[in-house]
């Protein structure tokens, strides 16, 4: 090798130490301003933990949704924002362990407060902030910043221009201490806790009175972070019409940010639906297995949907479950339709579907039912292809169906040749009076629900909450099923009431009393 290669070869590796060290210092410009590249770099690869390029922290696209929505509150942009994410996602990893120093790092004389459900696990965070802030990158991102003498304790972090960060648990005092910015993560515990009426009052208090109070000013932001446990938790009684917290003018200030572990319709991450939020770390099949294991749990934790523990109208006795080969080979199919194919009903969903009953009287509903938004086309032709499978009746509402779609309904099942005795029961405004006959056989365990079906936790929420729920499109499936079986078990009764006897005999007496009681026993619901 000569002494130009040398030379050259000098040039190059100078040069790449000066490539390197520019892009540290676009790494360390850019984590000031940019939350995520603050996140990444103040999370080193254990490997090489002197390359900023390379992190232990993985940003998907949720990640980067929260962090712009948390980079709108630190621009002023929001200032009341509530976000609700599945577990082990990275809520709180983003948002109270970097945020957190990230944003006392752009303004460190503001005073932060963060909030637990308990004094320990607020201690937690404590640590875990300060171990960020006492990083060497973070003072290289923040040079004029860095924590105060005496600030070892993990519920206070003072940093040298006069800002601080308090760390409480639920319920504990922040007399004489200020927020310009309140983080509150996770206040409530767990199920039980969230199943305690005096624990969600005294939760409710603490934000309210204690939490709330120590705010600023009118510009001073408030994140909250939670599982939805239950629906009269913090978040219901700011956000819901329907509890008795509510209020419309303190609801328009909340900016409610609810991202599924499986996604609904109208994604906010535009996922199509039932796509899983992070399938690198949790599959679809894994996260359909954790609905199966407890859908009620499911729907709270992994989708941000709390369903009561106890409905006023249809209770937990009501919720009988079948899994998958359950059910009975030899039902008598039938099926049922709740149409939104109106003007008036562009909102809500067509839920219709079959429903098999055995040889005890059990009604089975089948799994594969079709529940969404669709065109009247659409509709038709799936209405079509469970008449092709036989059931003996299909029950609709009279008004509807013949507003809707039946002259198209008819056409197609000519063109066909696909029938089915199709019954028009009369509608009626009263939810619960149409709702009675399904209850009835429901309440005695003569109902069955697939709990392998997607839409099951969704159905067992909308029973509990009806009959105050904003939709009733599978109750209203359901209570045409036992409207119509109830018709149609009377017909059969009163067939089979014909005496053979003459009229005064005793045969023709004891005849009259047995179809009484079957009379009786219809009412109620068997």
């Amino acid at each position: 090798m000569d002494h130009s290669d040398v030379v050259e070869r000098e040039y190059q590796a100078q040069a790449e130490i000066g490539n390197a060290a520019l892009r540290r210092l676009a790494l360390l410009q850019r984590a000031q301003g940019d939350l995520l590249t603050f996140a990444q770099i103040t999370s080193a690869d254990v490997a090489a933990p002197d390359d900023l390029s390379r992190s232990r922290y993985q940003a998907y696209r949720h990640h980067s949704f929260l962090a712009s929505t948390l980079m709108a509150v630190e621009m002023g942009l929001l200032h009341r924002v509530i976000i609700s994410m599945p577990p082990r996602h990275g809520k709180s990893e983003l948002t109270s362990r970097k945020y957190i120093p990230w944003s006392m790092g752009r303004n460190p004389r503001q005073s932060i407060i963060f909030g637990t459900y308990n004094e320990e696990f607020a201690l937690d965070f404590g640590r875990d902030v300060r171990s960020v802030m006492t990083q060497p990158v973070y003072q290289q991102v923040f040079p004029d910043v860095r924590l105060g003498t005496g600030s070892a304790a993990s519920d206070r972090l003072q940093t040298n221009q006069g800002g601080v960060i308090f760390f409480v648990g639920r319920g504990g005092s922040v007399t004489g201490r200020g927020a310009h910015k309140l983080v509150l993560d996770d206040m409530i515990k767990d199920r039980d806790e969230a199943n305690s009426r005096p624990m969600r009052e005294r939760t409710w208090s603490w934000f309210t009175d204690v939490a709330m109070s120590r705010l600023m000013d009118t510009y001073s932001a408030v994140i909250i972070i939670l599982t939805r446990w239950h629906e009269d938790d913090v978040v219901g009684r700011l956000t819901d019409p329907k509890n008795p917290c509510y209020d419309p003018e303190l609801a328009k200030q909340w900016t409610v940010i609810n991202i599924p572990a499986l996604a609904d319709e109208g994604d906010i991450l535009d996922r199509k639906p039932g796509e899983p939020l992070w399938p690198e770390r949790f599959t679809k099949q894994y996260l359909e297995d954790m609905r199966k294991l407890n859908p009620e749990s499911f729907s709270a934790i992994w989708q941000g949907r709390p369903s009561p523990s106890e409905g006023a109208f249809f209770n937990a006795s009501c919720i009988h479950p079948y899994r998958r080969g359950d059910q009975p080979s030899n039902l008598r199919l039938y099926g049922a339709s709740d149409l939104a194919t109106s003007a008036e009903q562009r909102n809500d969903k067509s839920c219709f579907g079959l429903a098999g009953v055995d040889e005890s009287g059990d009604l089975w509903i089948l799994p594969d039912i079709f529940w969404r938004r669709a065109q009247t086309s659409i509709v038709v032709e799936a209405m079509l292809s469970y008449f092709a499978r036989g059931p003996l009746l299909w029950w609709a509402e009279k008004d509807q169906i013949f507003r809707s779609i039946e002259p198209f309904l008819r056409q197609r099942m000519l063109e066909s040749g696909t029938y089915c005795a199709i019954h028009q029961l009369v509608s009626t405004k009263d939810k619960m009076a149409r709702a009675q006959a399904i209850q009835g056989r429901m309440s005695m365990g003569k109902v069955h629900l697939p709990i392998f079906a997607g839409w099951y936790g969704d159905a067992v929420e909308e029973l509990f909450g009806f009959p105050n729920a904003l939709r009733d499109d599978f109750v209203d499936f359901i209570s045409l099923l036992g409207r119509g079986l109830n018709l149609q078990n009377r017909a059969s009764a009163r067939t089979r009431e014909a005496s053979p006897y003459a009229d005064g005999t005793f045969g023709a007496l004891k005849h009259a009393t047995r179809a009484k009681e079957r009379r009786v026993v219809q009412h109620q619901g068997f």
